[in-house]
């Protein structure tokens, strides 16, 4: 089951901007969590949101994956 999350990206571990994305995933992500966005961009999850808010959640793209605790962010 998908859940969407709500990611704020960084870059070198501090947020790009104030601007959040939708993404969706079917990991199971907390809050705080840092996720590997895309292949080039990682984010913070900030929030979620339920599928009756979206307006085309098969329009949302997934995160490529969990960053593992500890590991270095680049």
């Amino acid at each position: 089951m998908n859940r969407y999350i709500k990611i704020q990206l960084l870059k070198n571990g501090v947020p790009i901007s104030p601007r959040l994305y939708l993404y969706k995933t079917s990991l199971d992500v907390q809050l705080g969590e840092i996720v590997q966005a895309t292949e080039h961009l990682q984010g913070v999850v900030v929030g979620f949101e339920v599928i009756s808010n979206i307006e085309n959640p098969n329009r949302i793209v997934d995160i490529v994956g969990q960053i593992e605790k500890g590991e270095v962010i680049k």
